[in-house]
């Protein structure tokens, strides 16, 4: 594993905590959010292999913080 790699992954961790930690208001998400924060961990680590479908559900239930909070503002008045 190159030095990116581990730096990329090691900002997948983060992310995935900055996201556990901003939508732990809600308790359903957690659910699936703490599980796959510790498998980020260990894919980190070198623990766990790193796949597709992880990376996918990833992007998916994790990072949803970018798509519930985050985007373009948007008004509703009129110019």
């Amino acid at each position: 594993m190159t030095n990116g790699d581990r730096n990329l992954r090691l900002a997948a961790f983060i992310l995935n905590i900055i996201s556990m930690v901003a939508l732990g208001w809600t308790l359903l998400p957690l659910a699936w959010m703490s599980p796959m924060t510790v498998m980020s961990w260990g894919i980190y680590k070198g623990t766990r292999a790193n796949t597709v479908a992880f990376g996918v559900c990833n992007l998916l239930f994790i990072n949803a913080i970018f798509f519930w909070g985050g985007g373009l503002p948007v008004s509703n008045k009129e110019r």
